[in-house]
Protein backbone atom coordinates (compact mmCIF):
# COMPACT_ATOMS: atom_id res chain seq x y z
CA UNK A 1 0.00 0.00 0.00
CA UNK A 2 1.20 3.45 -0.79
CA UNK A 3 1.42 5.99 2.00
CA UNK A 4 2.18 9.67 1.78
CA UNK A 5 5.59 10.70 3.07
CA UNK A 6 4.85 14.42 3.39
CA UNK A 7 6.40 16.35 6.29
CA UNK A 8 5.95 19.91 7.53
CA UNK A 9 9.11 20.92 5.66
CA UNK A 10 7.88 19.63 2.31
CA UNK A 11 6.68 22.00 -0.43
CA UNK A 12 3.14 23.29 -0.64
CA UNK A 13 0.50 21.74 -2.93
CA UNK A 14 1.67 18.13 -2.66
CA UNK A 15 -0.84 15.44 -3.59
CA UNK A 16 -1.00 11.66 -3.82
CA UNK A 17 0.20 12.16 -7.42
CA UNK A 18 3.37 13.83 -6.12
CA UNK A 19 4.04 10.88 -3.85
CA UNK A 20 3.42 8.42 -6.67
CA UNK A 21 5.90 10.18 -8.98
CA UNK A 22 8.49 10.37 -6.21
CA UNK A 23 8.12 6.66 -5.43
CA UNK A 24 8.54 5.83 -9.11
CA UNK A 25 11.72 7.91 -9.24
CA UNK A 26 13.40 6.36 -6.19
CA UNK A 27 12.39 2.78 -7.07
CA UNK A 28 13.09 3.12 -10.81
CA UNK A 29 9.72 1.53 -11.57
CA UNK A 30 7.85 3.69 -14.03
CA UNK A 31 4.39 3.85 -15.50
CA UNK A 32 2.83 6.35 -17.86
CA UNK A 33 0.02 7.05 -15.39
CA UNK A 34 1.85 10.31 -14.86
CA UNK A 35 3.93 11.23 -17.92
CA UNK A 36 7.25 9.41 -17.64
CA UNK A 37 9.39 12.33 -18.79
CA UNK A 38 7.74 14.58 -16.19
CA UNK A 39 8.68 12.05 -13.50
CA UNK A 40 12.22 11.67 -14.83
CA UNK A 41 12.93 15.40 -15.13
CA UNK A 42 11.19 16.79 -12.05
CA UNK A 43 11.65 13.88 -9.63
CA UNK A 44 14.41 11.50 -10.76
CA UNK A 45 16.93 14.13 -11.84
CA UNK A 46 16.73 16.25 -8.63
CA UNK A 47 16.77 13.06 -6.52
CA UNK A 48 20.20 12.22 -7.90
CA UNK A 49 21.51 15.18 -5.88
CA UNK A 50 19.28 14.88 -2.82
CA UNK A 51 16.54 12.33 -2.28
CA UNK A 52 13.59 14.32 -1.05
CA UNK A 53 10.67 16.45 -2.14
CA UNK A 54 12.59 19.62 -1.35
CA UNK A 55 15.19 19.02 -4.09
CA UNK A 56 12.38 18.36 -6.59
CA UNK A 57 10.70 21.60 -5.55
CA UNK A 58 13.90 23.63 -5.88
CA UNK A 59 14.46 22.19 -9.35
CA UNK A 60 10.93 23.17 -10.39
CA UNK A 61 11.44 26.69 -9.01
CA UNK A 62 14.59 27.01 -11.17
CA UNK A 63 12.61 25.80 -14.21
CA UNK A 64 9.86 28.38 -13.57
CA UNK A 65 12.39 31.14 -12.87
CA UNK A 66 14.04 30.63 -16.27
CA UNK A 67 10.68 30.99 -18.01
CA UNK A 68 9.88 34.10 -15.96
CA UNK A 69 13.23 35.61 -16.92
CA UNK A 70 12.40 35.01 -20.56
CA UNK A 71 9.01 36.62 -20.00
CA UNK A 72 10.72 39.69 -18.48
CA UNK A 73 13.11 39.84 -21.43
CA UNK A 74 10.08 39.67 -23.74
CA UNK A 75 8.29 42.49 -21.88
CA UNK A 76 11.42 44.64 -21.80
CA UNK A 77 12.06 44.14 -25.52
CA UNK A 78 8.58 44.93 -26.83
CA UNK A 79 6.41 46.65 -24.23
CA UNK A 80 7.90 47.95 -20.97
CA UNK A 81 10.77 49.98 -19.63
CA UNK A 82 13.31 48.33 -17.32
CA UNK A 83 11.65 49.98 -14.31
CA UNK A 84 8.17 48.70 -15.14
CA UNK A 85 9.51 45.25 -16.00
CA UNK A 86 11.13 44.99 -12.55
CA UNK A 87 7.91 46.16 -10.88
CA UNK A 88 5.95 43.52 -12.80
CA UNK A 89 8.42 40.81 -11.80
CA UNK A 90 8.29 41.83 -8.14
CA UNK A 91 4.50 41.76 -8.24
CA UNK A 92 4.53 38.23 -9.66
CA UNK A 93 7.08 36.72 -7.28
CA UNK A 94 5.49 38.33 -4.20
CA UNK A 95 2.06 36.95 -5.02
CA UNK A 96 1.16 34.23 -2.42
CA UNK A 97 -0.60 32.12 -5.06
CA UNK A 98 2.51 32.14 -7.26
CA UNK A 99 4.75 31.27 -4.31
CA UNK A 100 2.54 28.34 -3.32
CA UNK A 101 2.30 26.77 -6.75
CA UNK A 102 5.83 27.52 -7.90
CA UNK A 103 7.00 24.92 -5.38
CA UNK A 104 3.98 22.61 -5.66
CA UNK A 105 4.89 19.32 -7.30
CA UNK A 106 1.96 18.86 -9.65
CA UNK A 107 2.44 18.11 -13.37
CA UNK A 108 -0.06 20.80 -14.37
CA UNK A 109 2.34 23.51 -13.17
CA UNK A 110 5.36 22.91 -15.47
CA UNK A 111 2.91 22.01 -18.25
CA UNK A 112 1.12 25.34 -17.80
CA UNK A 113 4.40 27.23 -17.90
CA UNK A 114 5.29 25.49 -21.17
CA UNK A 115 1.94 26.63 -22.58
CA UNK A 116 2.69 30.13 -21.24
CA UNK A 117 6.07 30.06 -23.00
CA UNK A 118 4.43 28.86 -26.21
CA UNK A 119 2.00 31.78 -26.00
CA UNK A 120 4.93 34.19 -25.75
CA UNK A 121 6.49 32.58 -28.82
CA UNK A 122 3.24 33.03 -30.78
CA UNK A 123 3.10 36.72 -29.82
CA UNK A 124 6.75 37.21 -30.80
CA UNK A 125 6.05 35.64 -34.18
CA UNK A 126 3.09 37.97 -34.62
CA UNK A 127 5.11 41.05 -33.66
CA UNK A 128 8.04 40.14 -35.93
CA UNK A 129 5.84 38.82 -38.77
CA UNK A 130 7.41 35.36 -38.46
CA UNK A 131 11.04 36.53 -38.29
CA UNK A 132 11.39 35.24 -34.73
CA UNK A 133 11.19 31.61 -35.88
CA UNK A 134 14.03 32.02 -38.40
CA UNK A 135 16.69 32.13 -35.67
CA UNK A 136 18.40 28.81 -34.86
CA UNK A 137 18.35 29.66 -31.15
CA UNK A 138 14.62 30.33 -31.27
CA UNK A 139 13.97 27.10 -33.15
CA UNK A 140 15.71 25.21 -30.34
CA UNK A 141 13.62 27.05 -27.74
CA UNK A 142 10.48 26.19 -29.70
CA UNK A 143 11.43 22.49 -29.83
CA UNK A 144 12.16 22.41 -26.08
CA UNK A 145 8.83 24.11 -25.35
CA UNK A 146 7.00 21.56 -27.50
CA UNK A 147 8.79 18.72 -25.70
CA UNK A 148 7.53 19.99 -22.35
CA UNK A 149 4.03 20.60 -23.69
CA UNK A 150 3.76 17.06 -25.08
CA UNK A 151 5.64 15.04 -22.45
CA UNK A 152 4.56 16.81 -19.25
CA UNK A 153 0.88 16.05 -19.80
CA UNK A 154 -0.80 13.42 -21.99
CA UNK A 155 -3.24 15.79 -23.69
CA UNK A 156 -0.53 18.38 -24.34
CA UNK A 157 0.04 17.01 -27.84
CA UNK A 158 -3.22 18.65 -28.94
CA UNK A 159 -1.87 22.08 -27.93
CA UNK A 160 1.40 21.48 -29.74
CA UNK A 161 -0.24 20.32 -32.98
CA UNK A 162 -2.67 23.24 -33.09
CA UNK A 163 0.05 25.78 -32.33
CA UNK A 164 2.39 24.37 -34.99
CA UNK A 165 -0.36 24.23 -37.63
CA UNK A 166 -1.28 27.85 -36.81
CA UNK A 167 2.34 28.91 -37.40
CA UNK A 168 2.55 26.90 -40.64
CA UNK A 169 -0.58 28.59 -42.00
CA UNK A 170 0.21 32.19 -41.08
CA UNK A 171 4.02 32.37 -41.35
CA UNK A 172 5.19 31.07 -44.76
CA UNK A 173 8.90 31.71 -44.06
CA UNK A 174 8.93 28.96 -41.41
CA UNK A 175 6.69 26.44 -43.19
CA UNK A 176 9.48 24.09 -44.26
CA UNK A 177 11.03 23.87 -40.80
CA UNK A 178 7.70 23.60 -38.99
CA UNK A 179 6.30 20.97 -41.37
CA UNK A 180 9.41 18.78 -41.03
CA UNK A 181 9.42 19.34 -37.28
CA UNK A 182 5.74 18.42 -36.85
CA UNK A 183 6.02 15.16 -38.80
CA UNK A 184 9.33 14.23 -37.15
CA UNK A 185 8.09 15.02 -33.66
CA UNK A 186 4.95 12.93 -34.08
CA UNK A 187 6.99 9.97 -35.38
CA UNK A 188 9.50 10.28 -32.52
CA UNK A 189 6.70 10.50 -29.98
CA UNK A 190 5.05 7.39 -31.41
CA UNK A 191 8.35 5.51 -31.20
CA UNK A 192 9.03 6.68 -27.64
CA UNK A 193 5.57 5.89 -26.31
CA UNK A 194 5.49 2.61 -28.25
CA UNK A 195 8.60 0.43 -28.69
CA UNK A 196 10.79 2.44 -26.27
CA UNK A 197 8.26 2.31 -23.43
CA UNK A 198 7.69 -1.39 -24.12
CA UNK A 199 11.41 -2.22 -24.09
CA UNK A 200 11.83 -0.48 -20.72
CA UNK A 201 8.67 -2.12 -19.35
CA UNK A 202 6.95 1.22 -18.83
CA UNK A 203 3.29 0.49 -18.31
CA UNK A 204 0.57 2.47 -20.05
CA UNK A 205 -1.70 5.02 -18.45
CA UNK A 206 -4.61 2.66 -17.91
CA UNK A 207 -6.93 3.41 -20.85
CA UNK A 208 -10.62 3.49 -19.94
CA UNK A 209 -9.80 2.44 -16.36
CA UNK A 210 -8.12 5.82 -15.94
CA UNK A 211 -11.40 7.66 -16.49
CA UNK A 212 -13.52 6.02 -13.79
CA UNK A 213 -12.45 8.07 -10.77
CA UNK A 214 -15.71 9.97 -10.16
CA UNK A 215 -18.24 7.10 -10.52
CA UNK A 216 -16.06 4.64 -8.62
CA UNK A 217 -15.53 7.10 -5.82
CA UNK A 218 -19.30 7.45 -5.52
CA UNK A 219 -19.45 3.68 -5.01
CA UNK A 220 -16.61 3.90 -2.49
CA UNK A 221 -18.48 6.65 -0.61
CA UNK A 222 -21.63 4.51 -0.37
CA UNK A 223 -19.64 1.44 0.70
CA UNK A 224 -17.71 3.31 3.42
CA UNK A 225 -20.78 5.09 4.78
CA UNK A 226 -22.89 1.94 5.25
CA UNK A 227 -25.07 2.54 2.20
CA UNK A 228 -26.88 -0.23 0.34
CA UNK A 229 -24.40 -2.38 -1.60
CA UNK A 230 -25.75 -5.59 -3.17
CA UNK A 231 -23.82 -8.84 -3.51
CA UNK A 232 -23.54 -8.17 -7.24
CA UNK A 233 -22.04 -4.74 -6.49
CA UNK A 234 -19.55 -6.29 -4.06
CA UNK A 235 -18.48 -8.84 -6.66
CA UNK A 236 -17.78 -6.06 -9.17
CA UNK A 237 -15.91 -4.08 -6.52
CA UNK A 238 -13.74 -7.11 -5.71
CA UNK A 239 -12.84 -7.45 -9.39
CA UNK A 240 -11.85 -3.78 -9.58
CA UNK A 241 -9.80 -3.71 -6.36
CA UNK A 242 -9.50 -5.55 -3.07
CA UNK A 243 -12.27 -4.67 -0.63
CA UNK A 244 -9.58 -3.81 1.93
CA UNK A 245 -8.27 -1.20 -0.52
CA UNK A 246 -11.78 0.28 -0.92
CA UNK A 247 -11.88 0.62 2.86
CA UNK A 248 -8.31 1.51 3.85
CA UNK A 249 -7.55 3.96 1.03
CA UNK A 250 -10.91 5.66 0.81
CA UNK A 251 -10.95 9.44 0.55
CA UNK A 252 -14.28 11.29 0.27
CA UNK A 253 -13.19 13.54 -2.61
CA UNK A 254 -10.67 11.43 -4.56
CA UNK A 255 -10.40 7.89 -5.92
CA UNK A 256 -6.65 8.24 -6.51
CA UNK A 257 -5.67 6.63 -3.21
CA UNK A 258 -7.56 3.48 -4.14
CA UNK A 259 -6.22 3.48 -7.71
CA UNK A 260 -2.68 3.81 -6.39
CA UNK A 261 -3.18 1.36 -3.53
CA UNK A 262 -1.65 -1.49 -5.50
CA UNK A 263 -4.67 -3.67 -6.33
CA UNK A 264 -6.60 -1.57 -8.86
CA UNK A 265 -7.36 -3.82 -11.85
CA UNK A 266 -7.07 -1.73 -15.02
CA UNK A 267 -7.53 -4.77 -17.24
CA UNK A 268 -10.87 -5.67 -15.70
CA UNK A 269 -12.17 -2.11 -16.19
CA UNK A 270 -10.94 -1.94 -19.78
CA UNK A 271 -12.25 -5.40 -20.70
CA UNK A 272 -15.73 -4.74 -19.28
CA UNK A 273 -16.15 -1.33 -20.88
CA UNK A 274 -19.38 -1.14 -22.90
CA UNK A 275 -19.59 1.58 -25.55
Amino acid sequence: AMTLSIKWSDPAALTIDSDNCFNQAITNTYSDWHPVFYTLIFFKLPSLFYEGFISCSIFQCIFISLILLYFCKFCRKYFLSMKHTVILLLFIVSNPVFLKYASGLIKDIPFSYCIFLGTIFLIENFITNGEWMLSTKNKILFILMCFGTVFFRHNGIVNMILMTIFLIIFYPKSRKFLSIFLVSFLIIRAIITGPVYTSFDIKGNGGFGEMLGVPLNQIAYIYNNNGTVTDENLEIMKNIAKLSSWKNHFHPTSFNNIKMGGSYNYNYCNEHYID
